[in-house]
């Protein structure tokens, strides 16, 4: 992993009245890290600094020059996050009038417009630091401590989708997290940070938020990361989606399955729908049928296949199969309530069921053979 970018700092100079404390590894040290003298050095000025509890300018750049060497090193972003919120409050900056809400500014306004300067410069040095090493998780913790601190100076916590000086920090935040995902568009720590966001600013609704999605789903429809977000934007608030967004989602979702049929994302996705709706899978039947047909003529027959799934056509998609059994399986169950009368339809779900299952286990998923079976035999059961 490359280093950051940092000026070398003279910790003596800079830390004049620090004794710096140097690491404990014992008299008889097993397996001794050979850290380099650099950071050594760095190190134990840190741990005097944390031993006398510094929450200071000093400390700010100690920890940055640390983190260039060492990016990982989660304490020492906990403790940088600590003097940053302490500076932040008492250190005030000269350009604060400038983030202030009114020209002629009370005290207390101008203490929150240097507050808000300190985390906004902070967030450009994180802009700096991710690009540098996209698969560190601690930025985007500090990050989203970061975010949290300016929500709460900029708007009332709840409200903030109001606030137009909310929705441009957020633009940014949106911005910048495209710009991560232009390097790796399946970068699980930027989803995380982006999906935080989305719940932290009540994104829910915000139209940007599924446009971004859909154009990283018309680059590649397997993006499972960006068919995750997409059901959590439309999901994953406490207000339950309209039968018009509803039935997009279905329709967007059958199309992408029609474009890429052996993509499991938009099948899981279909599933989720219906799981959060109460929808019943049954109605997804004829759905199924369109890349399952099971009961029209084999393409292919294949010596030593299971007589019951000879008579089927071609099967573009084993999700389909698998969505297939578990409708009816289901119908059997149904079926089988109605007594006597329901007998023989049961039986012929049954033998539907059966056959779906079995083309996955003998053609189409067998490495996953012993799964189907079990599932067989539960249906057999019924």
């Amino acid at each position: 992993m490359p280093r950051s970018q940092s000026p070398p700092v003279d910790l003596p100079t800079l830390l004049p009245d620090i004794h710096p404390i140097p690491q404990d590894d014992g008299p008889r040290p097993l397996a001794q890290i050979a850290y380099t003298d650099t950071y050594t050095e760095a190190m134990s000025y840190l741990r005097a600094l944390m031993a006398a509890n510094e929450l200071s300018e000093r400390t700010l750049k100690v920890t940055e020059y640390i983190i260039a060497i060492n990016p990982a090193h989660y304490t020492c972003w906990g403790f940088r996050l600590r003097a940053l919120f302490q500076v932040a409050k008492t250190q005030p900056l000269p350009d604060a009038q400038a983030e202030s809400r009114e020209p002629a500014v009370k005290q207390e306004q101008l203490a929150v417009g240097s507050e808000l300067l300190w985390l906004k410069g902070e967030i450009k040095y994180l802009d700096k630091v991710a690009l540098q090493h996209e698969k560190n998780y601690q930025i985007w913790h500090h990050r989203q401590m970061v975010m949290d601190r300016i929500g709460e100076l900029l708007g009332e916590r709840g409200k903030e989708e109001e606030n137009p000086r909310v929705k441009e920090v957020v633009k940014c935040e949106q911005a910048f997290t495209g710009r991560m995902f232009d390097l790796d568009s399946k970068n699980y720590h930027v989803w995380s940070y982006r999906q935080w966001l989305v719940r932290r600013f009540n994104l829910f609704k915000d139209p940007a938020e599924l446009t971004y999605v859909e154009t990283l789903l018309w680059k590649d429809v397997r993006n499972n990361s960006a068919w995750n977000h997409r059901f959590f934007i439309v999901f994953g608030s406490a207000t339950r989606p309209s039968e018009d967004v509803i039935t997009r989602e279905v329709d967007y979702t059958q199309s992408a399955i029609y474009i890429a049929p052996q993509n499991p994302s938009p099948w899981n996705y279909l599933r989720g729908i219906f799981a959060q709706t109460g929808t019943p899978l049954s109605t997804l039947l004829t759905f199924c049928l369109t890349f399952a047909p099971i009961s029209k003529p084999p393409a292919t027959t294949s010596p030593g296949e299971s007589p019951i799934i000879a008579g089927v056509g071609e099967i573009t998609s084993s999700h389909a199969l698998d969505l297939l059994a578990e409708i009816y399986a289901e119908k059997a169950k149904l079926e089988g309530r109605g007594g006597a009368a329901g007998g023989e339809a049961k039986e012929e779900s049954k033998l539907q069921a059966v056959k779906a299952l079995e083309l996955l286990a003998e053609r189409y998923d067998p490495i996953r053979a012993n799964y189907w079976d079990w599932r067989k035999r539960e249906v057999l059961a019924v």
